[in-house]
């Protein structure tokens, strides 16, 4: 059987445009994958006191500033809203930064630098979700 010009074309066209199919499919996963903060760490067993030393680190490894208004964080047995600790700034979690999350009577001393990497945000109680649990969550 011999191909002809033409089908030697189409198969040349159709082996292109999956060529490109997959190039975007690529580009377009790699670009989702970036469009959300990472949780960095978890301290969920500090040697300090469990009721006001756990604490939750996030990353923002984008270049957009995210919005964490509404943002809420469960475990299995609650559900607390987030909120920055101080007051009168606005929830926002800028690009290249890292919001350290913890309970409202937290006792740790949170770093404040002049580059504002790290932003302090709290749960809306005294404990993230029922507590974070040593063994499971």
């Amino acid at each position: 059987m011999k191909i002809t010009d033409d089908e030697d074309i189409s198969y040349k066209i159709t082996f292109i445009l999956i060529l490109i199919f997959l190039i975007y499919l690529i580009i377009g996963v790699s670009s989702s994958i970036a469009s959300s903060c990472l949780i960095n760490e978890v301290m969920v067993n500090p040697i300090e006191s469990d009721n006001s030393n756990e604490w939750i680190e996030l990353y923002n490894p984008t270049n957009k500033t995210i919005n964490l208004s509404g943002w809420k964080l469960s475990d299995n047995y609650a559900t607390d809203e987030l909120l920055p600790a101080n007051t009168s700034i606005q929830p926002l979690f800028p690009s290249q930064t890292f919001v350290l999350i913890t309970d409202q009577d937290t006792t740790l001393t949170i770093p404040v630098d002049e580059n504002d990497s790290v932003i302090h945000f709290m749960v809306d109680d005294n404990s993230i979700g029922n507590g974070l649990g040593n063994t499971d969550d």
